[in-house]
């Protein structure tokens, strides 16, 4: 057995994003020395990706909502080392009935994890204290205005509660606006997030949660559940306009036998050599419109690809790249691939990424008629099919979140393909196509 050193942190209700108090943790023990991991507690993608700059690697991510038990155990366990700090975020309280998605009451049940709750000290009210979770095992504040405030709170909650105040974070209004004006393309200044430990390192007890976070055993699911299938030649575009994977996808593919290798839609011109599969993932595009509707040769190669009977699968951004055009709310139109039969229109929401289970009505290479998909829905894009659009799904609501011909697949929603062990084998070996779908590819 082993020691892993792992801390779920977490807000009541509503999830918000960020948790700015999990991230000042977790730069004060990076500012202090220690390797830190960071998991989401669902399958999404954070508005504002500050987490990988203070770790230094990707987030990873778990989901009680689509992982079985033992699939989260193992990704969990092939993720860490007992050398790093494991920090997993999430939000607690909201049951199952009232929304799906992710629930870090369940991972922490799920992988013995000691539970941290973020309580706004601006949202609370001494006369009618907040519902804490069941086996709670520390509070953290946020927005604490001074120290003679937190000892006041703290000494309130720790007579009421019986539970340890362990931590705090100032409101640093200055700091948490230049993360996320900085953090919208993945890039982070490493003296915010700095300046977020320092203030939580103030009033942390520093000793208390890391003997918190150390004191349970747990052994590691590690058994490799994948069989290896064949050498499937795969390029990932990958640069400053698409770059939000789930890294455990990529693990699980090259556990299968894949080759992954970056190409740019935004500066290169052809794919890389011998590539089968092409995947597209989401990103921050907007700014990157006007060099992606003219990098003609990239888009020439993307249709010559799928002329030539080769597979691309798109989501987000990267679905959108793949249609006609997109449009922006100024009504500026900007030429995109054209191998979508829609017009992706973005728009700017505050909405987190919405937890969706899409029944399909048609086939696809990915998928057969009649599955069960669940993800987590990008709200800032939609299409507007046109006639010809073939749409994948079901439910009416959602007919045209999944939408392409056999070859090219597109999708608004985001789908975690480590946890789906059947749709991750249609990668290397395709379903068969439905033959109102193998029709030569005829360009738009």
């Amino acid at each position: 057995m082993w020691h892993y050193p792992r801390l779920a942190i977490g807000t009541l209700g509503p999830r918000s994003e960020p948790n700015w108090v999990s991230l000042a943790l977790m730069a004060a023990f990076r500012s202090a020395g220690f390797p830190i991991q960071s998991f989401r507690a669902e399958a999404s993608f954070c508005r504002f990706p500050v987490a990988p700059s203070i770790c230094g690697r990707p987030v990873r991510h778990l989901d009680s909502w689509l992982m079985s038990r033992e699939k989260c155990q193992q990704i969990f366990g092939l993720a860490t080392r007992p050398d790093q700090l494991i920090v997993v975020d999430g939000h607690y309280g909201i049951p199952a009935s009232i929304t799906p998605g992710g629930r870090l009451d369940e991972l922490c049940d799920w992988l013995d994890l000691p539970r941290l709750v973020v309580l706004d000290v601006e949202e609370l009210d001494q006369c009618c204290l907040p519902k804490l979770p069941a086996k709670t095992d520390g509070i953290l504040f946020d927005r604490i205005r001074s120290r003679s405030q937190f000892r006041q709170l703290q000494t309130d909650l720790e007579t009421v509660c019986g539970i340890p105040v362990l931590g705090a974070l100032e409101p640093l209004p200055e700091v948490r606006s230049q993360l996320e004006r900085h953090t919208t393309d993945g890039a982070c200044l490493r003296q915010w997030w700095e300046q977020l430990g320092r203030s939580f390192a103030e009033y942390w007890n520093r000793e208390q949660l890391w003997r918190l976070a150390t004191q349970r055993s747990w052994e590691p699911c590690r058994e490799a559940t994948l069989c290896a299938k064949r050498n499937l030649r795969v390029a990932v575009a990958f640069d400053q306009a698409f770059n939000r994977y789930f890294p455990d996808v990529f693990t699980a593919l090259e556990a299968l036998g894949a080759t992954l290798e970056h190409f740019s839609p935004l500066n290169d011109e052809t794919l890389p050599a011998g590539t089968e599969l092409v995947i597209i993932g989401c990103g921050d595009v907007l700014r990157h419109l006007p060099a992606l509707a003219n990098n003609h040769c990239m888009k020439a190669a993307l249709r010559h690809h799928v002329a030539a009977g080769f597979r691309i699968y798109a989501e987000g951004a990267g679905a959108a790249f793949l249609c006609q055009r997109i449009e922006t709310p100024d009504g500026s139109k900007y030429p995109m691939a054209g191998l979508l039969p829609a017009v992706a229109r973005w728009h700017q929401s505050s909405e987190p990424p919405q937890p969706v289970e899409l029944r399909t009505r048609l086939a696809s290479w990915l998928f057969p008629e009649n599955s069960c998909l669940r993800g987590y829905r990008n709200p800032c894009w939609c299409f507007q099919p046109a006639a010809s659009a073939t749409g994948f799904v079901h439910q009416v609501e959602h007919r045209f979140d999944l939408i392409g011909c056999y070859r090219a697949v597109g999708s608004l929603v985001h789908l975690y393909f480590a946890a789906h062990s059947d749709l991750l084998a249609h990668f290397f070996d395709p379903c068969q196509a439905p033959p109102y779908l193998v029709d030569p590819w005829q360009p738009l």
